[in-house]
């Protein structure tokens, strides 16, 4: 009995154990078991994690503000401290962890929420010139209409957006056959030109 169901164990094992050993099977494509270990992983490892540092984070800057009511109150009150270094290090925690998960979990759906997180974070440090990098580069990268983007999905795009995404490319063709014409008229140009230049 006891061997029955260890081999049967093993016989349902098996098919998991092999779809995990090999998680990409094409290029960018990710298995089942890979991507719910992908998620998993970098959701309660990285990014769940980074979130609570956050929530805490917060709570101390909320703590220590105090409202002076003879200026105009910030919306946030986490904003409104003159000394953002007393969570520092805390939100350099934050930018590692998530900054770990988007390297090592590529394939998660939480890789675009550690970007924002990242942002939170920096913004936090009041380092505004690195959170617009961030968020700009967050918007460019994982924008579902860019076809240069990681979650550029063009055969579920519809309406609007496909014909804008249709438009783009279009014009991106027509301006590499433009470029290339130029190319070879001025390649054209020169070779004309040395050729007067030996006969005179």
């Amino acid at each position: 009995m006891k061997h029955r169901f260890l081999a049967l164990l093993a016989i349902l094992t098996l098919p998991i154990i092999l779809d995990s050993c090999v998680t990409k099977k094409k290029r960018n494509e990710t298995g089942a078991v890979g991507k719910f270990y992908h998620n998993t992983t970098s959701y309660y490892n990285g990014y769940w994690n980074a979130n609570e540092i956050l929530k805490e984070s917060m709570r101390t800057l909320r703590a220590a503000n105090v409202d002076d009511y003879n200026k105009i109150l910030e919306v946030e009150d986490y904003i409104s401290i003159d000394n953002p270094k007393m969570v520092k290090g805390d939100m350099d925690k934050i930018i590692e962890k998530v900054t770990t998960v988007a390297q090592l979990h590529e394939p998660s759906d939480w890789v675009d929420d550690c970007y924002v997180m990242m942002a939170k974070a920096q913004y936090l440090k009041q380092e505004f010139e690195t959170t617009e990098e961030t968020l700009e580069y967050f918007q460019e990268d994982f924008n579902p209409s860019n076809p240069y983007g990681r979650n550029y999905k063009s055969k579920k795009l519809t309406g609007k957006a496909a014909k804008e995404v249709k438009e783009a490319e279009t014009k991106e063709k027509a301006k590499l056959k433009e470029a290339e014409k130029e190319k070879k008229k001025k390649k054209k140009n020169s070779w004309l030109k040395k050729k007067k230049q030996k006969k005179s």
